[in-house]
């Protein structure tokens, strides 16, 4: 996959991802784009459209379609392109309707299509393995644990855990150190991109590579089962250098468009 068939895959890896972590009701499609709309959490991140332009073709009656459903749902209308591999008619087109470039750029948006996967460091006392049903609720605390500033993580990541135990594409690993939770990964197939997600590490472990451990076990089951195209996105520094030391590429930096 090149050009816009690899940002189309990307963005529906993307849309599946954020998607999965909303309430029903909140995730809407119009001519194919997908609405990410819940504006009782107030961050751009879950309120927007993803797919204008690569998995819809773009035009001025589907965007005003888009924006009239952010306006209903009472939320500015946002649209993410996938920065340098956006059509130009994306953009023209937005900038028509009076939409401009959000500022600072900080989502990338990751690809990982190398054949092999470089070896994490060994960690003393780390176990990972797949999230067992009893586990599920101690999953979703430490998520939420990990990232306190993400106003109701905890509550959106339980409901995709529970679903997960019987999922054929919802894979989620807890990390333990000597038997102690202390991280989380999520690994979600979406056509031929295997997704990763949900990357997470309590602060009292963190600076020993177990998320690095975490990103090369979801790659290796990924593997094991055919997939090789995989997803990521971040917006921590510390998160692209791990997956950059495991040959992970950035692929483009999300540009959020956003009419006021």
């Amino acid at each position: 996959m090149r050009g816009r068939a690899l940002a189309a895959a990307m963005q529906r890896a993307e849309a599946a991802i954020v998607g999965g972590l909303l309430p029903p009701g909140t995730v809407r499609r119009v001519g194919g784009v997908v609405c990410l709309t819940a504006p009782f959490i107030p961050h751009p991140f879950v309120n927007r459209a993803i797919g204008f332009g690569t998995f819809a073709d773009p035009d001025e009656a589907l965007l005003e379609r888009i924006e009239r459903l952010f306006e209903r749902a009472g939320t500015p209308p946002r649209v993410t392109l996938p920065g340098d591999l956006a059509s130009t008619r994306s953009r023209r087109l937005l900038d028509r309707r009076g939409f401009t470039l959000h500022e600072p750029q900080l989502d990338s948006v990751l690809l990982h299509d190398a054949a092999g996967i470089p070896d994490p460091p060994a960690i003393r006392g780390l176990t990972i393995e797949r999230l067992r049903p009893e586990d599920v609720t101690l999953y979703a605390r430490t998520a939420a644990a990990s990232f306190p500033e993400r106003p109701r993580f905890e509550e959106a990541v339980l409901p995709v855990a529970r679903r997960a135990i019987r999922s054929r594409t919802l894979h989620p690993f807890l990390a333990r150190i000597d038997g102690e939770a202390a991280g989380t990964g999520l690994l979600t197939f979406v056509g031929r991109v295997a997704g990763m997600s949900n990357g997470t590490v309590l602060e009292r472990f963190r600076g020993r590579g177990i998320q690095k451990a975490l990103l090369a076990r979801r790659m290796r089951e990924g593997l094991r089962r055919g997939y090789r195209v995989f997803f990521s996105q971040t917006q921590t520094q510390a998160s692209l250098h791990n997956m950059l030391d495991l040959d992970w590429r950035v692929l483009y930096v999300n540009a959020d468009y956003e009419r006021r």
